[in-house]
């Protein structure tokens, strides 16, 4: 049986900075499900988990190592809203604990 990890980041006003993207970055970057990002930050992919099928879909949507993603509109335990170059992406809660960001890298 596999378990999954959830990391819970608390929201401390102190650890936030905005970027000349305007995206508010975490001033410690460090790797994190998708699903850890709050509205209005930003992170680059650095892995994803996941069969052949999941990361093909993911490749379809631009999800991709390397690749910035904006999170537009999220709340814990639901679909995020996402932006990734110029296209906006709904995205289920699971597949966000899938994706592992940096962070406020850009």
């Amino acid at each position: 049986m596999k378990m999954e990890t959830l990391l819970v980041v608390e929201e401390n006003p102190d650890l936030f900075l905005q970027n000349s993207a305007g995206c508010k970055t975490k001033t410690t970057e460090v790797e994190m499900p998708l699903a850890a990002l709050r509205t209005g930050e930003c992170g680059t992919v650095l892995r994803m988990e996941g069969n052949e099928e999941f990361r093909s879909k993911m490749l379809a949507l631009g999800i991709i190592p390397g690749k910035v993603i904006t999170v537009t509109r999220g709340d814990q335990h639901q679909s995020f809203i996402l932006r990734v170059d110029q296209s906006r992406i709904m995205m289920d809660w699971k597949s966000l604990n899938r994706i592992y960001v940096q962070s406020g890298a850009i």
